[in-house]
């Protein structure tokens, strides 16, 4: 007679992540730290690793991509945040083989939300920018120093597109329109 097993349903409950290992993409811009937190955030295959800075361990990953993560970047921090602050809000944006980006929020959990197994931190993709249409290879993010609150997100395609979105637009241009800038057969 086979061994009868509780549900592993009802043992979910009761498991909580103690080890994640994972290696990073051989990958150019595959890795970024975010120095105020002492975070870093690296491809794995087709997930987001965030980790505490070497030697510290990975954190969570982030999965929302179906290929490859070729490059991932923390976004610069919103005009009025404290740098090195734990409790804002961080974002990280990652691009993938796939043809999307993806940006990625950490929230603090309401307290009432707790249990055992939660760090308090809760990772969510906030925004996917659909297929542009070929691999995705660079990614780069800047912030408006000109009293704007705009941050920029810019991710380069191998089919030789450029894409560049601006905070709180909802086109990504490729040859200009609104407040999304772009162009095309940028060769590199």
């Amino acid at each position: 007679a086979m061994p009868e097993f509780p549900s592993l349903q009802a043992a979910a409950h009761s498991l909580r992540l103690s080890f994640l290992s994972a290696g990073c993409n051989r990958i150019p811009g595959c890795l970024d730290a975010e120095p105020g937190t002492g975070l870093v955030a690296y491809g794995s295959e087709s997930a987001v690793i965030v980790a505490l800075a070497p030697p510290g361990p990975a954190i969570t990953a982030l999965k929302a991509h179906t290929a490859r993560v070729n490059c991932v970047r923390w976004l610069p921090s919103a005009p009025g945040s404290v740098n090195g602050d734990m409790t804002a809000t961080l974002q990280l944006a990652s691009a993938s083989s796939d043809g999307s980006v993806v940006v990625w929020a950490r929230k603090k959990l309401d307290q009432n939300a707790l249990d055992s197994s939660s760090s308090g931190w809760q990772w969510a993709p906030i925004s996917v920018l659909p297929d542009q249409g070929g691999h995705l290879t660079h990614l780069a993010t800047s912030s408006q120093s000109s009293g704007k609150a705009a941050r920029m997100l810019a991710v380069v395609s191998s089919n030789s597109s450029v894409f560049v979105w601006e905070e709180g637009t909802a086109n990504a241009g490729s040859g200009g329109g609104g407040n999304a800038v772009g162009g095309q057969g940028c060769a590199g």
